[in-house]
Order: structure tokens, then C-alpha cells, then sequence
């Protein structure tokens, strides 16, 4: 079985399956090409992280968007 980790690792690796479209402060949107589709990633301060690839709770889109723009983000209480 291979993990959400190593399917968002492949796809990091493969510098033609993900567009970072926009990311500021405030919001994230992203384009993931994955072998199923094209799914949009989303994340905003309000809702958090979204994909619309179907799948209940975690998915490998968002992990490869989140870890690439969330890399050095520090929370800030």
C-alpha cells in the first residue's frame, strides 16, 4: 500500500503535476495532476484545506500542495 506521503512525494517530484496558482497569507489554490485527474487544492484561513478529488480526509494533492507552501510557515500565537 503506498501512503498519501510517498504519493505526494512523487508528485513534487515531477515538476509538471503541480501549479501553485496563488498562496499568500491568507489563501493557497493549486492545480494537481495526478494518473485519476486534475484536481484544484484549496486552502484559506477559514476553511482550512480542501481538494476536490473526492476522498474522505486526507488525500495526497493537498499533502504535496501542503508541503510545498507550507515549508516554512511558523505559527504564530
Amino acid at each position: 500500500m503506498t501512503t498519501r506521503y510517498a504519493k505526494a512525494d512523487a508528485i513534487r517530484g515531477d515538476g509538471h503535476r503541480l501549479q501553485i496558482v496563488a498562496a499568500n497569507a491568507d489563501q493557497v489554490l493549486a492545480f494537481v495532476r495526478s494518473d485519476h485527474g486534475i484536481y484544484l487544492v484549496r486552502w484559506s484561513r477559514n476553511e482550512g484545506w480542501r481538494c476536490d478529488c473526492g476522498a474522505y480526509g486526507e488525500c495526497s494533492h493537498r499533502e504535496a500542495v501542503r508541503s510545498v507552501t507550507m515549508r516554512n510557515v511558523r505559527r504564530v500565537i
